[in-house]
């Protein structure tokens, strides 16, 4: 994923000794949480491409979804739109896939984590959302997610640390790493 471009870079590393770039996607916001999974790449993006506060619908925070039978031809399949938030730092986002694709597990800094219906990709849906809340009412930025059996653990930005959300349906992705590179050194 690539921030600032708005992109996603797919790059061949088949034989280390040549390495190339394949073809670029383009995103409706900024973006660089990406994760592939069976045949669809999910990106989060965040920010507004229009560098503006006031974003239109379909720029800015939400997951983008493309099917990745072609790896090097992604073919965008749909969006969901997360909140709007203003245009502010820190900025992350984070997708997991769960529940062998049916469900990715979002981060989106300021919005806290989106748990979106992905069984249907044409037409991804919320089914959920969780944001950290302090004291004083103020939402505390999340900064990265990750998947375990039954817990979603959500990192959250500063000296906060770690929270372990209880999720008895959650289960994490089995990951396929492939065949390793031709021409590795090690």
């Amino acid at each position: 994923g690539e921030w600032r471009g708005h992109h996603v870079t797919t790059i061949s590393a088949e034989d280390i000794s040549d390495v190339k770039t394949c073809c670029t996607s383009n995103l409706k916001g900024y973006g660089d949480g990406v994760w592939a999974h069976g045949k669809y790449l999910y990106a989060t993006t965040g920010l507004h491409a229009t560098g503006n506060h006031e974003a239109k619908k379909g720029d800015g925070h939400g997951l983008e979804i493309f099917r990745i039978s072609d790896k090097s031809n992604p073919e965008f399949v749909s969006r969901l739109d997360f909140a709007v938030t203003p245009k502010t730092y820190p900025d992350y986002w984070t997708p997991r896939p769960c529940n062998n694709g049916d469900y990715v597990v979002c981060a989106d800094t300021h919005n806290g984590i989106y748990i979106v219906d992905t069984r249907k990709k044409s037409s991804p849906k919320v089914a959920s959302q969780l944001s950290v809340i302090k004291e004083d009412g103020s939402t505390i930025s999340v900064t990265t997610v990750a998947v375990g059996n039954g817990v979603i653990y959500v990192g959250m930005h500063s000296e906060l640390g770690v929270l372990a959300v209880e999720c008895p349906a959650i289960k994490p992705v089995v990951r396929n790493i492939g065949r390793l590179p031709k021409n590795a050194s090690y």
